[in-house]
């Protein structure tokens, strides 16, 4: 172990070192180093054209995936902060909570099956007895407030957590969960409990994006794939996205490395097992309708100060916290993103 002496110069740039109070309200902003370092501690030095400067090794971890929603094809995808530090591939292979992201879902079953985003629910405490729930389940608001009668439109808008169950048990678990596969979620991996509402279901970022890709297009679900297709040196097309057909045609893909079987149980042409794609999933009323809502959040929902610089209202989103924010989300899009 190296014993380094410095001499370090405070600078206004170190302010970002404040104490972490709760995920909404930080320390005071520091004076010098010795107000959040203290004698034996270890610092994190990074190295600049010629000198070193503290810096702070992250303790979270973060992926992206992008996709066109019409095509499925991918535009980006980092599956974490630095290959170097962990090559564990967090868009496809890492399954946290979905939290309040998965709440556009929940909604979009409720208008399949008879609301309309102007119907109120009562936004009031309530004690669930669940007999799928070990206890009495008394569920709360992000903010700590309710709201009284409110329609499920800016009920989405304000992620409201108690509206979001009730109109889940008025569902019933059942309904929703066969409701839910058309966005391409497992039925065996959904939770069966009321927490569903709430995003209680462990999903990969690959898997959201391509739910969310039906509501942005138009009701169409789209397979994910980095490869369009293949052209060998003759100029054959030995593989095509586009016309591809998932029962193993060899007449169209030859992975000459690969046996048929090989080719089936692998599918290196996919990021994810791919979806009949043919036909709509969903309603395109539901779809325009979620997407209007999604606008709305990203205006005036827990999104919209901090989206407001981008002036811009062609951008629908919805954020999602799990509990003590183990996990936090972000799922946007466009029409072609």
């Amino acid at each position: 172990m190296r014993i380094l002496s410095l001499k370090c110069f405070w600078s206004d740039d170190y302010k970002w070192a404040r104490e972490k109070i709760s995920i909404n309200e930080l320390g005071k902003v520091p004076n010098g180093f010795n107000d959040f370092l203290n004698f034996g501690d270890f610092i994190h030095l990074k190295k600049n054209d010629d000198y070193l400067s503290l810096d702070q090794v992250p303790e979270v971890e973060a992926s992206l995936i992008s996709i066109d929603p019409e095509t499925g094809e991918v535009i980006a995808y980092v599956g974490g902060k630095n290959f170097n530090d962990s090559n564990f591939d967090r868009v496809s292979s890492s399954f946290p909570q979905s939290g309040s992201s998965f709440k556009p879902f929940i909604y979009s079953s409720g208008i399949a099956n008879g609301y309309n985003l102007s119907t109120l629910i009562n936004d009031a405490p309530i004690i669930f007895e669940d007999e799928n729930l070990e206890s009495a389940w008394r569920p709360e608001n992000y903010t700590g407030e309710f709201y009284g009668p409110i329609s499920l439109r800016d009920a989405l808008i304000k992620s409201v957590n108690i509206v979001s169950i009730k109109l889940l048990r008025e569902l019933g678990i059942e309904k929703s969960h066969d409701y839910l596969e058309k966005f391409g979620f497992e039925k065996s991996r959904l939770p069966k409990d009321l927490s569903l509402a709430l995003g209680s279901g462990n999903f990969s970022p690959i898997e959201m994006v391509r739910a969310y890709s039906v509501i942005a297009n138009d009701g169409y679900i789209s397979n994910i794939h980095f490869i369009d297709k293949i052209i060998d040196r003759d100029g054959k097309i030995i593989f095509s996205q586009k016309n591809f057909n998932t029962q193993i045609d060899n007449e169209i893909i030859a992975f000459p490395w690969l046996d048929t079987q090989e080719i089936i149980i692998n599918r290196p042409y996919y990021l994810i097992d791919p979806i009949n794609n043919s036909e709509r999933v969903i309603d395109k009323r539901i779809a325009y309708l979620m997407e209007d809502t999604l606008k709305g959040f990203m205006k005036n929902g827990v999104a919209g100060r901090k989206s407001s610089f981008l002036n811009r209202d062609d951008i629908a989103g919805k954020t999602g916290t799990t509990n003590n924010s183990v996990s936090t989300w972000f799922s946007g899009f466009h029409k072609i993103l």
